[in-house]
């Protein structure tokens, strides 16, 4: 059976700020100091909290309360309530101002305040400005401890009810009632389970038509981790019927309003290999539309480049190609085919090396390395912890190439160095990673580009489409 108790923080033991995990000292209302365990919402010495949870037994640090709720409280005696007052959390208030406020208003403090924020005029040195100034934050309060007192209450957890609340402040409660699924669009890694959890626990029924929608976009989720960038939209509502446990007439209805309201969801027309075919009806989560509209105008206007940084592979002297290929690197002689993808890689700004198992695809691509070694200078290559390589080579071919190898994942990352001699990277530690509020974002980009006149994609065909 849970046990609620409710107490002032003393302080804090540990806190991850990462999972939210807390290890913190509370002292009961009239009782002796206890530990508290798990995932918290921010929580400082002083602050008053009712704690929920159940006594455990560690077998190294003995009697524990693991909390699974947080419910910030205001403290009821007058040495607590002076102590939570001067503590800091409230600009305009400190522990001499504190003392002077609940000596002078005593057991009505938290009524004053609530009620009768004026009378703090009443205090010496609370001017007009002090007294609005405290009145704001002590009512910032309130409304935070309300809705965090809410939000649990309806099965969230105090670390997501801190996040939810950091983003909607007072209009916390009013939003997350009007419509809960608006947290998989709103807060960082709250997804559609998640969402609808939260709805069910406020009574959003089944077919409730916010839920419907959300859920076409946690069915094309679903789809994408299958590999798919769409999916028809016959095949879409007849999978949303099944996954949301609603009539696929209703689902189909639904879905055709979200696209209306052009809400996170494109509808393309994609023509069919089949002359007398009708187009088919793709329906795409609207990230992975524009993604591929992008990545196909990219690689168009890739294609193309013209310029000084491309102009300068043809410039290479081709008699010397075969003392680079062959001499000193141990090379193995290339078939005509073969010989023409390496000129390609160097006289087009984009070439697609590809073919069947046995085909010499990884030969014609060591080829490739060994003329960018032959350049007589610094090649830069990554490793796969993304460091960069540097060494230089002196060989036949006077031109100054850099390039980089990267792979979409680490083990295909690994076996292409083995496979070239070479260090090689994913494409994620070569674009230089930096996740931001569980979304991924690249220190190299178009205003960053790489320092590589050559990159190399080993795999091409198993990178995602966002990523792409």
């Amino acid at each position: 059976m849970p046990e609620t108790l409710s107490g002032t923080i003393r302080s804090l033991v540990f806190r991850n700020d990462e999972t939210g995990y807390t290890v913190a000292r509370l002292e009961p209302d009239g009782d002796a100091v206890v530990t508290a365990v798990g995932v918290m919402p921010p929580l400082a010495p002083d602050d008053a909290v009712e704690l929920i949870g159940d006594w455990v037994e560690h077998p190294r640090y003995g009697r524990q309360l693991k909390v699974v709720q947080v419910r910030p409280v205001t403290p009821t005696s007058l040495d607590g309530l002076e102590r939570y007052l001067g503590s800091g959390s409230i600009p305009g208030i400190g522990p001499a101002i504190a003392g002077r406020i609940v000596a002078h208003f005593g057991a009505a403090t938290a009524h004053v305040l609530d009620h009768e924020p004026g009378r703090l005029r009443e205090v010496a040195s609370v001017g007009a400005a002090r007294a609005k100034a405290i009145t704001q934050a002590w009512q910032s309060q309130q409304a935070a401890r309300a809705a965090l007192i809410w939000l649990q209450g309806h099965g969230v957890s105090p670390r997501l009810a801190a996040r939810i609340y950091e983003a909607y402040g007072a209009r916390t409660i009013a939003l997350v009632q009007a419509d809960p699924y608006r947290l998989e669009q709103d807060i960082p890694g709250v997804g559609f389970q998640t969402a609808d959890k939260i709805a069910r626990a406020l009574g959003v029924p089944h077919d409730a038509p916010q839920r419907v929608m959300a859920g076409m976009s946690y069915v094309l989720e679903l789809a994408a981790r299958e590999g798919h960038c769409y999916l028809p939209f016959g095949r879409l509502v007849a999978r949303a019927a099944q996954e949301l446990g609603v009539e696929a007439a209703f689902a189909a209805e639904m879905l055709t309003q979200r696209l209306r309201a052009a809400a996170g969801l494109v509808e393309a027309l994609i023509s069919s290999s089949g002359a007398e075919s009708e187009p088919e009806r793709a329906v795409y989560l609207a990230r992975f539309y524009h993604a591929e509209i992008g990545l196909a105008e990219r690689l168009t206007r890739l294609a193309r480049a013209v310029g000084s940084r491309w102009g300068q592979f043809p410039a290479l002297d081709w008699q010397l190609l075969p003392r680079a290929l062959t001499g000193g690197h141990a090379g193995l002689p290339l078939n005509e085919q073969q010989a023409a993808a390496v000129e390609a890689v160097f006289t087009r700004p984009l070439t697609v090396l590809t073919g069947g198992p046995g085909t010499g695809k990884t030969v014609t691509l060591g080829a490739v390395i060994r003329v960018a070694d032959a350049s007589r200078v610094t090649v830069a290559l990554a490793c796969p912890t993304g460091r960069a390589a540097k060494r230089a080579d002196i060989a036949a071919l006077p031109m100054a190439i850099d390039v980089a190898l990267a792979c979409p994942i680490g083990r295909a990352a690994k076996r292409l160095s083995e496979a070239t001699g070479q260090l090689a990277q994913t494409v994620h530690r070569l674009l230089e990673v930096k996740p931001q509020d569980g979304l991924l974002s690249f220190t190299r980009n178009e205003a960053n580009p790489l320092d590589a006149d050559l990159v190399i994609v080993d795999g091409a065909s198993m990178l995602d489409l966002l990523l792409a």
